[in-house]
């Protein structure tokens, strides 16, 4: 007759290893080991450029900052279209369009840097030496004046030599008029040359600053907060017009540095 009674069957007992199992090897740790890598790099790219270190849970977790790419385009979600951003010349475009392009902007007081450039001493020298000579003709006319006076005097109108004085004086004043225009002239002409030489020496020092700036585009402006200076309605209007920024981000104003590069100082009655 067959025992049916159930054979004992001896458990043998299981024990933790001392230390812990050899990483598998072969094509199984290679997959493993690509797996990890794969979840790491998803996990950055939703967390924007971070890195998560998997440890134990008895330590804390580590972030670290990567850097993503190199990458040929960016293609953004959105409608109609998904929008394809690329790097052109150094700069992030969304076209092959030079127009579509992000450019690195900044912002100068041109009539802060116009008035320091023009009161200094290597422009105001010109204009000093011109008064100096309209100065010196004036005075030859004033003395033709008084000699003239002091020959007729008030003469009478019916003295006989009032005829050769109101021709004498007629010809006086028509030399003056026409010395006074042409001095006005030079005058003018003067003051454009200067101007017109000045705004090239700015844009030359706009150029240097821009370059170590890494400044595509600068814009002339008026600040917001600058005093108005007119005395009427109209003056009042022109200068809100000026003022084509009326907030202005805090580090594009590059006012001081074009100054420190020419080398100016804002006139004692100049307002900043």
């Amino acid at each position: 007759m067959m025992n049916t009674e159930p054979s004992s069957v001896e458990i043998p007992s299981i024990t933790a290893p001392s230390t812990p199992p050899a990483p598998t090897k072969g094509i199984v740790g290679a997959l493993q080991h690509f797996v990890a890598h794969a979840i790491v790099l998803a996990i950055a790219g939703m967390l924007g450029a971070a890195a998560v270190i998997l440890v134990s849970p008895a330590r804390s977790v580590v972030w670290e900052k990567v850097s993503l790419g190199p990458a040929d385009e960016v293609i953004l979600s959105g409608t109609p279209d998904p929008l394809t951003v690329t790097s052109q010349s150094a700069r992030l475009a969304w076209s092959a369009d030079a127009t579509a392009r992000a450019y690195s902007a900044g912002v100068m007081h041109l009539d802060r840097v116009m008035r320091a450039l023009l009161q200094s001493e290597r422009f105001e020298a010109s204009r000093i030496k011109l008064k100096e000579e309209a100065d010196s003709q004036n005075a030859e006319f004033e003395q033709r004046f008084k000699e003239f006076q002091e020959k007729y005097g008030a003469s009478d109108p019916k003295s006989p030599n009032f005829p050769e004085g109101k021709q004498e004086y007629e010809q006086l004043r028509r030399e003056y008029e026409q010395w006074m225009k042409g001095i006005q002239s030079i005058q003018a002409k003067l003051a454009v040359e200067q101007i017109e030489a000045a705004y090239r020496e700015i844009l030359l020092a706009v150029e240097v600053v821009s370059e170590h700036r890494k400044i595509d585009s600068v814009l002339r402006f008026i600040p917001a907060s600058k005093d108005f200076d007119s005395g009427s309605v109209a003056d009042a209007m022109l200068q809100i017009h000026a003022r084509t920024f009326l907030r202005v981000p805090e580090g594009i104003d590059i006012t001081e540095e074009v100054m420190k590069e020419m080398a100016l100082i804002d006139p004692p009655d100049s307002p900043r």
